[in-house]
């Protein structure tokens, strides 16, 4: 009986194996979930210091181009009140405007904007040489940057002083503190001592510097309440220009007087009787650096350096000199003088010249003198003044200049 139960005992498993419903092979349900949270799309962001959320978004800005840079400003200030108005910092801070129509659309949104973003803006480029520029909305953009920290204007004479005169009553007029203004026209006309009476107006201003066509620069920093010519740059001619300079400058105004006039750099070419004159009346002239000059023109240098007791830095760049000429600058260099760099082609390849040279630094050991460059081809010699208990004596270091050859 045992042996017979076993296959009929499998047959009935298999029958009701035939006949079983498909759920009793189902796994039990688990419990229910937990319906989710809702999610509120205008939930707050978790506050962060404002000193993290500046290095998050500089962070994200960090090397990209302008276009790429406002994008992910514009998404970072959604996050936010505190992201927004760290992303339009950033957005804003430096401004160029090169049309009537942006002009427009900026001091229309400005002047619309209820958190006054224009206050943002630290660095405001204008450029109006062919477009036409309307006051009114100028005078609206002036009115919103009142955190403006430096601006560069280009323009033709007339507009320029449209941007100038404009300034001085508005908030942008009374931030500023430094201007750039480069005149477009390719020979300037006289320039007109208006400008400097209205920058004088603003206060907080303490650098301004015209550009002029032809690589010439005029610049200056507040002394007091005045804004006196400081410093010049006058570059290599172009090939338009003939005789004097190609502006005119009126210099017996006190706005162009050379008496605070501390930094001069001119190519000799451009060095005249009257930029001379002007360079001998300059009594606080600190800094001093010629270059491109043939041989006629050094006595002009010569002659500037005579007038200049208290020059501190001398650079000079010129052809080869003969001994006497060689002596005569050496003579000129005041006992003010702290560095020296002369760049004279083949003149110290002489050894008479050279031996001239030496007793120059010999009879230099007690003055203020420190620090000589003698330029060859390819290398340089720099000479260094060096105290000790011994007393003072001058160490050379010759150094190799790389020559990339095509």
């Amino acid at each position: 009986m045992s042996e017979n139960a076993g296959p009929s005992s499998a047959r009935r498993e298999r029958r009701q194996a035939r006949h079983a419903s498909p759920n009793d092979y189902l796994l039990p349900l688990p419990p229910p979930l937990e319906p989710p949270e809702p999610i509120a799309s205008n939930k707050p962001a978790p506050e962060l210091p404002l000193e993290l959320i500046q290095s998050i978004v500089d962070y994200a800005c960090e090397d990209l181009q302008p276009l790429a840079e406002r994008r992910n400003c514009r998404n970072l200030a959604l996050i936010g009140r505190d992201w927004r108005e760290t992303a339009q910092r950033r957005i804003f801070r430096e401004l160029a405007i090169t049309s009537t129509r942006a002009l427009a659309r900026a001091a229309s949104t400005f002047s619309k904007s209820p958190r006054v973003v224009g206050r943002f803006v630290r660095d405001l480029s204008l450029h109006f040489t062919l477009e036409e520029l309307h006051p009114d909305d100028l005078a609206q953009l002036y009115e919103s940057c009142s955190g403006l920290r430096s601006m560069r204007l280009t323009a033709t004479y007339d507009k320029m002083r449209i941007l100038v005169s404009t300034l001085p009553s508005t908030p942008a007029g009374r931030a500023v503190a430094s201007i750039r203004l480069r005149h477009a026209e390719p020979v300037t006309p006289a320039t007109d001592d208006a400008f400097i009476d209205d920058m004088a107006l603003l206060l907080n201003l303490k650098y301004w510097e015209f550009a002029y066509a032809g690589a010439v620069t005029f610049a200056g920093t507040r002394l007091g309440g005045l804004l006196p010519l400081t410093q010049i740059h006058v570059g290599y001619p172009p090939e338009y220009e003939s005789g004097d300079l190609p502006y005119r400058i009126n210099y017996g105004s006190p706005q162009w007087s050379p008496a605070h006039l501390q930094a001069v750099d001119i190519c000799c070419a451009r060095l005249t009787a009257r930029m001379t004159k002007m360079l001998r009346a300059a009594s606080s002239m600190v800094s001093l650096r010629f270059f491109d000059c043939q041989r006629p023109e050094v006595d002009r240098v010569i002659d500037v350096l005579n007038a200049c007791p208290s020059l501190r830095h001398f650079d000079l760049q010129s052809d080869t000199l003969g001994a006497d000429r060689t002596q005569a600058l050496l003579d000129a260099i005041p006992p003010s003088l702290v560095t020296l760099v002369l760049d004279l082609s083949r003149t110290f390849e002489s050894q008479n010249k050279m031996e001239r040279f030496r007793n120059f630094l010999t009879m230099r050991e007690s003055a203020a003198l420190r620090r000589q460059r003698l330029n060859f081809v390819p290398y340089c010699d720099v000479w260094t003044k060096e105290s000790s208990t011994g007393g003072v004596r001058w160490s050379c270091a010759r150094i190799q200049e790389f020559i990339h050859e095509d």
